[in-house]
């Protein structure tokens, strides 16, 4: 058990850097195209992201039908 507690202590800070990077430009895909869900996909949530297209989908339907 110890041996794990060591491992979190020692941590990279390679992986520090990567996970702020990730996070900077989820948030960048967030504000550029976030209706669409792309960002939650490059976080890897891939349910979360399926439902926010469906969600677009639905809504834009919904809109164009009811110019018509």
């Amino acid at each position: 058990m110890s041996g794990t507690i060591e491992q979190l202590k020692t941590t990279p800070k390679s992986l520090d850097y990567f996970d702020e990077n990730r996070r900077l430009i989820s948030a960048i895909l967030a504000v550029l195209v976030g209706g669409l869900g792309i960002h939650k996909f490059y976080l890897g949530y891939t349910r979360a992201g399926f439902l926010a297209i469906f969600i677009v989908f639905c809504f834009w339907n919904k809109c164009f039908d009811s110019l018509n």
